[in-house]
């Protein structure tokens, strides 16, 4: 608006249209505020306390530390592996040393060497997804007159291994059960085949133990 108009206008209508100006710079503000809170909403936990025990250089009590000892006590825990994510901690453990094929029953013992790291873990405060995975192997068959495929198998070995932390006494509402099938795949198999095949399968085989 011009300083020419704004001398040659009705005193009313300089009222309304400084309304309408102040009006849409709070609309303004307001949106920019709503897209902080949402942005900051977004933040994963383990990147959010990375960056904390960084600026701080405290890393006691948090994933950080969380994910050192973890790794420390995996160097003598064979098929485990320890990674710090942006969304957590997590433990990947084969299903292979877990369950028999296409199996959701856990081996008897499977996860007892696993009972230094779960113990660290019961000591926090944090949640824990524990999630199933499979290969891309097709499974599509009926037992006792229920479906069995993928989806189902990923869930039913992360429940087992759920009610196994239930028996160490981790608080049920701490858990929760994620089932994957094969849609998150930890090894490409596409365009490989032989051996190479059988190994990516195989690492794509997991339950993994989400600490966030």
């Amino acid at each position: 608006m011009r300083m020419a108009e704004l001398t040659t206008r009705d005193p009313e209508q300089l009222g309304a249209s400084s309304f309408y100006m102040s009006f849409g710079d709070l609309m303004v503000i307001l949106c920019c505020f709503f897209v902080l809170i949402h942005s900051i909403s977004k933040v994963d936990v383990g990147s959010f306390e990375r960056v904390r025990t960084e600026l701080t250089g405290v890393s006691a009590g948090s994933l950080v530390e969380l994910a050192e000892d973890l790794k420390e006590i995996a160097k003598t825990i064979e098929d485990v592996n320890i990674s710090y994510d942006s969304d957590g901690v997590r433990i990947n453990m084969e299903t292979t040393a877990l369950f028999e094929v296409s199996s959701a029953v856990v081996r008897e013992d499977g996860l007892v060497p696993l009972g230094p790291i779960l113990m660290r873990v019961k000591g926090t405060k944090y949640i824990l997804d524990v999630e199933g995975h499979t290969d891309d192997q097709g499974l599509y068959r009926y037992r006792d007159k229920l479906l069995e495929t993928n989806w189902s198998l990923s869930g039913l070995r992360a429940s087992s291994v759920v009610h196994h932390l239930i028996k160490l006494g981790f608080s049920e509402d701490r858990l929760r059960i994620v089932g994957y099938a094969a849609t998150r795949p930890k090894v490409s198999v596409s365009g490989i085949e032989g051996d190479e095949l059988d190994r990516a399968r195989a690492a794509n085989r997991r339950v993994s133990i989400l600490v966030h």
